[in-house]
């Protein structure tokens, strides 16, 4: 494999897809028998649509003859900052999330994309960040009575 294809993010990101579903379908078949549906209906398919996408990705990569104007050189040094960006911005949530919980993270989080990485309005970003706030406490935690991840820190202070 060229360090071309290697180095190309959008080849990272689908063998990471496919390593995290091919990795959770696995680990489904040693789940009881009731327990193990929900995992395989959603670990087979995409564990299939990982491997396709991947697939796709490298045949573009391989074909891809980087042209070598300004304008060309210019589009994929913004590609390169966008994709830079997005992993940091899935690192934060995963900090984020990890330490306070998804309930007090996620809608500050949407809200600090939203304005910071997005640059959209202030109105627009504290809407996403209530919207956000609504779906994860109103719908997941009160509604369907589902109990969501704390944080180690939320846990650590109460606990």
């Amino acid at each position: 494999m060229s360090a071309k294809l290697l180095l190309n993010g959008r080849v990272i990101t689908a063998f990471i897809m496919l390593l995290v579903f091919s990795v959770m379908t696995i680990m489904a078949f040693d789940f009881p028998a009731k327990a193990r549906l929900m995992p395989l209906m959603f670990g087979i398919p995409g564990t299939i649509f990982g491997l396709f996408q991947l697939l796709m990705e490298i045949k573009h990569a391989m074909t891809d003859v980087p042209e070598e104007t300004p304008e060309a050189l210019e589009k994929a040094r913004l590609e390169k900052k966008d994709e830079i960006q997005m992993f940091l911005w899935v690192f934060l949530f995963f900090i984020f999330i990890t330490a306070f919980g998804f309930v007090y993270a996620s809608p500050f989080l949407v809200f600090g994309f939203l304005y910071i990485a997005k640059s959209e309005s202030l109105k627009i970003a504290i809407i996403g960040g209530v919207c956000t706030l609504i779906v994860i406490y109103g719908v997941f935690q009160a509604w369907f009575e589902i109990p969501l991840f704390q944080g180690l820190v939320v846990e650590w202070l109460t606990g």
